[in-house]
């Protein structure tokens, strides 16, 4: 029997370096929380490990006309397995965020795909797919920084990890 890792595994996608930046900053900010965390290229990751963790997110861009990115494509043929499990993920929290371009016809549809299949495995979603577009006037920004507030709102109210940080009160 494995053990689960306590940190967060925050796992991108990326092309042009966005989802990877984007990644890169959300591991920041864990720590910033004291919440111990991991950020890993899809392709460096052996996604054979998923059902060992506590807590993934998926940061992924859309490349092309809707495909994967190139550092995801295998380990999404692994994903895509039909012998896979329904509940192979019972027991990990998952999150996704999808970063894109509203104007394109196949917008996020790499993190729909993604967030679609995860479903199929059996994880505790701790919210939403979100989509971040870069036609929002903030850019991808505006809805990173909601997504960050939300998931590590969700990640205490399930005392996935303590609350050991001061946070500012307005």
């Amino acid at each position: 029997m494995s053990s689960r890792s306590p940190a967060l595994k925050i796992l991108y996608g990326s092309e042009t370096g966005n989802a990877q930046d984007v990644a890169e900053t959300l591991w920041n900010d864990a720590r910033y929380r004291n919440i111990p965390a991991e950020v890993y290229s899809f392709s460096d990751y052996a996604v054979q490990n998923l059902n060992n963790e506590h807590c993934v997110v998926f940061v992924i861009s859309t490349s092309g006309q809707g495909e994967m990115p190139a550092s995801v494509r295998c380990n999404w043929r692994i994903l895509c397995c039909k012998t896979l499990p329904e509940n192979l993920l019972h027991d990990v929290h998952v999150a996704v965020l999808g970063l894109g371009d509203s104007t394109y016809q196949k917008y996020n549809f790499a993190a729909k795909k993604l967030y679609r299949r995860l479903s199929q495995l059996g994880p505790s979603f701790l919210m939403e797919l979100t989509l971040a577009d870069d036609q929002h006037e903030l850019g991808i920004e505006g809805t990173y920084e909601l997504f960050r507030d939300e998931l590590f709102q969700q990640m205490w109210k399930i005392d996935l990890y303590p609350v050991t940080y001061e946070r500012n009160v307005l």
